[in-house]
């Protein structure tokens, strides 16, 4: 989820929340039989903030998403400078049910040519570029594409529980999981 979100990639971010939940669901059913086991659901720190975004057609075109074949990270590693406009529309449409515009997809093809390494994107692909143009179809919209000073949300279910927070400074999360379990820092 981490670094979907610096990617600005909703579909990443959605199937990897998906596959969260299912894992999370193992982890309360084995605490729930166990009845010893905390089980903790947070996060180290915000990250990019994505919302979904007023519009009238906000939820339907939200749900475009649900039928999307392939991240943005996928789409845009199969892209090359040879690639003409017609076939980024094409890939984009095929993968994302999504139609681009020429000027946008050229504004793509314009960051292929550029020699430059991110932290979160090696590959200088335009993530947060092609997340501005898929928001005019999926009603997403990001703040950014690096960390955010936000309060972390915590759940938890099992013995300790009762001293949960449901949100506080993500610097105060590690000290906060050492006393939930137990453990002394040194």
């Amino acid at each position: 989820m981490d670094w979907a979100a610096h990617a600005n990639d909703a579909p990443a971010l959605i199937y990897d929340q998906v596959d969260f939940d299912e894992a999370l669901a193992v982890a309360l059913a084995f605490a729930a039989e166990d009845g010893e086991t905390l089980v903790v659901a947070t996060t180290d720190h915000g990250n990019a903030n994505p919302g979904l975004f007023y519009g009238s057609k906000a939820n339907q075109n939200f749900e475009k998403l649900f039928s999307t074949t392939a991240t943005n990270e996928w789409v845009l590693n199969q892209i090359t400078q040879n690639y003409t406009p017609a076939q980024v529309i094409e890939l984009i449409e095929a993968k994302q049910r999504i139609v681009l515009n020429e000027e946008d997809a050229r504004a793509i093809l314009s960051r292929y040519n550029k020699d430059s390494k991110e932290l979160y994107n090696p590959g200088n692909l335009p993530f947060a570029d092609f997340a501005a143009m898929q928001a005019k179809h999926t009603n997403v919209q990001w703040a950014g594409t690096n960390h955010s000073a936000d309060h972390v949300e915590l759940a938890m279910f099992g013995p300790g529980a009762e001293a949960m927070p449901h949100f506080m400074e993500n610097y105060r999360m590690h000290q906060f999981l050492l006393e939930a379990a137990g453990v002394v820092a040194g």
